[in-house]
């Protein structure tokens, strides 16, 4: 059994925190690994490891990406990862660790851990900093890779579209393809109770990589041919306000309900019809697998790796260049043929049911880990 500290990034358990803790729950499970983790802070990340009597501590290390590349601020935190490294060091003294697992390409804390204490590093990169989240790395591009590769035993990435993105800068004898894994819990059978309306679906962080605020247009537009529909919106983040403000001046109280983060988020998916993904880009858009996994009728914006997840027309709908005229004229065509909303939606449970099974995510990692 190997033991693998794990570097998590969020305050929630996103995408790619959700993507490695369904691994390590498995993994746990078979007796494969004995997990510990490091976290920056406080939050429902941290519920979740308490719950799940995981090992961790609290570290506020540093991110290598920032809006702005300012050279000061990029040496300062350099300066202060070291720092929390060797304090790291001390607290781990007693932690017979084997691997150093970076769960996201956002921070260089783990290969710098990884220095300090003479162990194995793997980096998972999950992201575009800049095509994602228009995101600057502290260093040249160059040198980030250069460090990655120097430094890491295993460079995973979460999909073969991000793998062919990313051919000229990774060493290509490190390189793994781990697609993010969902949990078996998010295969439930969609009855498609529709009632009086139809019942529409957004998670997500609520940040302008996921787009939120498209919505509120696009509402504005469906009322003028349609009002039997609710959009709700569950997820955390800096727009949250800004759509709850433009939510209540419009008037579309009863139409776009915000909803909190939910940690379970996979017992209420079956009880909706369409999913939205309206994310500007994305490597791996796990949200798209879970909505069909619950038999939703996926309406995805047809960007990064999303036109892989699914067959456009047949098991869910791409949007090219999307905007809010386009999504709101898709989303009227399912309202008014509710057939089509099951049908689309049945093919994608069945389709996906078939892919990104949590085993087959495990069995690489036991592969290339050596557990």
């Amino acid at each position: 059994m190997k033991k693998i500290l794990f570097l998590l990034t969020s305050p929630s358990p996103f995408g790619a925190d959700l993507s490695i803790l369904t691994n390590v729950n498995y993994l746990q499970k078979e007796k494969k690994i004995d997990p510990i983790f490091i976290i920056r802070e406080k939050g429902n990340l941290e519920k979740y490891l308490r719950k799940k009597k995981y090992k961790y501590f609290i570290i506020p290390f540093y991110f290598w990406v920032s809006k702005k590349r300012f050279f000061l601020k990029s040496f300062i935190k350099l300066v202060f990862n070291f720092l929390l490294g060797i304090y790291s060091v001390v607290l781990l003294r007693n932690q017979k660790i084997d691997y150093i697992y970076t769960n996201t390409f956002t921070t260089n804390f783990g290969i710098i851990l990884s220095i300090l204490k003479r162990l194995k590093h793997i980096f998972h990169i999950r992201e575009l900093a800049k095509e994602q989240f228009n995101w600057e790395f502290d260093y040249s591009k160059k040198l980030i890779f250069f460090i990655s590769n120097k430094f890491s035993y295993r460079l995973f990435v979460n999909s073969e579209y991000l793998h062919r993105m990313l051919q000229k800068d990774i060493n290509k004898k490190l390189v793994k393809v781990i697609p993010n894994s969902i949990d078996k819990k998010f295969v439930q059978k969609n009855r498609y109770r529709f009632k009086k309306k139809v019942k529409l679906l957004f998670v997500g962080r609520l940040d302008d990589d996921k787009n939120p605020l498209i919505l509120i247009d696009t509402v504005k537009k469906i009322l003028k041919k349609n009002k039997k529909f609710v959009i709700d919106v569950y997820g955390d983040g800096y727009l949250k306000e800004e759509l709850l403000k433009q939510i209540n001046s419009n008037k579309l109280n009863k139409f776009i309900k915000i909803k909190n983060y939910e940690a379970n988020i996979h017992k209420i998916v079956k009880n909706y019809h369409i999913g939205l993904s309206l994310s500007r880009f994305d490597t791996f858009n796990r949200t798209i697998v879970e909505y069909m996994k619950s038999g939703l009728t996926v309406i995805a914006n047809n960007s990064g790796n999303n036109k892989y997840l699914f067959i456009n027309g047949k098991t869910g709908i791409l949007i090219n260049n999307l905007n809010s005229s386009i999504l709101s004229k898709e989303i009227i065509f399912l309202l008014n043929n509710k057939k089509i909303i099951k049908k689309i939606g049945s093919n994608a449970y069945v389709y996906s049911k078939k892919t990104f099974s949590v085993k087959e995510s495990c069995n690489k990692l036991e592969k290339y880990l050596s557990l």
